[in-house]
C-alpha cells in the first residue's frame, strides 16, 4: 500500500537559493552591461575606426546580452515560484495515478520513463511519450520543496523505476557501531563542471571586446576589460583545483568519514580524532552546507 506525498514551495529555500541570488545579480548588472556593450559597438562603428572593431565589440556585446537575458528570465521564473509558494499552486502532489505541481499534471501511464539528473541544480527528468513531433519533459526540482533528491525519488520510484546512475553510496554501519559516510563523486563533478564552464565563458566574452578597444585606439579601456576577467578566472581556477583535490581523495579510498563511539576520521586522513579532542559541533548551512566539529576540523557536507 503506497502513500500519497505532498510537497510545498518553500519560500525561505527559494530566497537563499544561490542559483537564484546568481542570476538575480547577473540580470541587475548585466543588463546594464548589455546596454553598455551594443551602445559602445554603436559608437565605434559610427566612428570609422575600421570594420574589425565594431564586429570584434559587437560579438562580445552579443554574448553578454544572451548571458544578461538569459539570467534576468530565470529570476522572473523564480520570482513567479515565489509567488506560488503557500498556496495550491505550489504544491506537488504524487499519488498512485500522477503526479501534480500545481501547473501541469500527469499520469504515470503517460511517463515513458524518468531519470534522476544530480547536476548542480539537482532535479527529476519525467519524458512523457511522444505525442506527434514534439516529447515533453516534466522537470522537478527537489530543493525547491525543501527536500533532498533521494526523497524524491524514493516517492515516484513506487509508481514508475528512476533511472539514477549517478547515485551517491549510502552511508554504512558495520556490527561494531561505526558508520562511515562516502563522497557524492556526482555533486563534486556537477560543481567542478560549473566552474570550468565559468572559466572559458569569461575569457570568450571578454577578450573579444578588449581586442576590437585596443584595435580602435581605446587600449585603456580594453585592459580595464580584461584586468576582471582575469581576476574571476584565476578565482575560478583555484576552484576547480579545489575540486580536483577532493575528487582525487575519492580515487584512492579516502573519500570517507568514518564515526564510531570513540571517535572519527575525516576524510583525506587515516588518523583518528577521539571525541574529548572536540569541543563543539556546528551546522554551518548556506550555499555549502557542512558540519563543523571544534575549532580546527572543518567537513564539507555534499548532500
Amino acid at each position: 500500500m503506497t502513500r500519497d506525498h505532498d510537497r510545498f514551495l518553500k519560500t525561505a529555500v527559494l530566497v537563499q537559493d544561490g542559483d537564484f541570488a546568481l542570476f538575480e545579480n547577473v540580470a541587475t548588472h548585466g543588463l546594464p552591461a548589455a546596454a553598455i556593450m551594443i551602445s559602445l559597438t554603436t559608437w565605434v562603428a559610427s566612428r570609422n575606426d575600421g570594420t574589425w572593431p565594431a564586429i570584434l565589440i559587437g560579438l562580445a556585446a552579443v554574448q553578454v546580452s544572451y548571458f544578461a537575458f538569459v539570467c534576468l528570465y530565470q529570476a522572473i521564473a523564480t520570482e513567479r515560484m515565489l509567488r506560488r509558494a503557500g498556496t495550491p499552486a505550489g504544491r506537488l502532489t504524487i499519488t498512485g495515478s500522477g503526479g501534480d505541481d500545481g501547473q501541469r499534471s500527469w499520469a504515470w501511464a503517460d511517463v515513458e520513463r524518468v531519470r534522476a539528473c544530480r547536476t548542480s541544480v539537482p532535479h527529476l527528468r519525467m519524458y512523457k511519450r511522444r505525442t506527434g513531433l514534439r516529447r515533453r519533459v516534466v522537470r522537478c526540482r527537489s530543493t525547491v520543496y525543501g527536500v533532498a533528491l533521494d526523497e524524491l525519488i524514493a516517492a515516484v520510484e513506487p509508481f514508475v523505476p528512476v533511472a539514477d546512475p549517478d547515485r551517491p553510496l549510502t552511508p554504512e554501519r558495520d556490527a561494531g557501531g561505526t558508520t562511515t559516510f562516502f563522497f557524492n563523486r556526482g555533486q563534486l563533478t556537477a560543481r567542478r563542471r560549473r566552474n570550468l564552464r565559468s572559466g572559458w565563458q569569461v575569457p570568450v566574452m571578454a577578450t573579444p571586446a578588449a581586442i576590437g578597444l585596443d584595435l580602435a585606439g581605446y587600449w585603456p579601456a580594453g585592459v580595464a576589460v580584461l584586468v576582471p576577467a582575469v581576476v574571476l578566472m584565476i578565482v575560478t581556477a583555484r576552484r576547480v583545483r579545489a575540486m580536483d583535490r577532493l575528487l582525487a581523495l575519492g580515487k584512492n579510498g579516502q573519500g570517507r568519514l568514518l564515526l564510531t563511539a570513540a571517535d572519527l576520521t575525516l576524510a583525506g586522513t587515516d588518523v583518528a580524532i577521539p571525541w574529548s579532542h572536540v569541543q563543539d559541533a556546528a551546522l554551518v548551512r548556506g550555499e555549502e552546507p557542512r558540519a563543523a566539529f571544534g575549532e580546527h576540523v572543518p567537513l564539507a557536507v555534499h548532500d
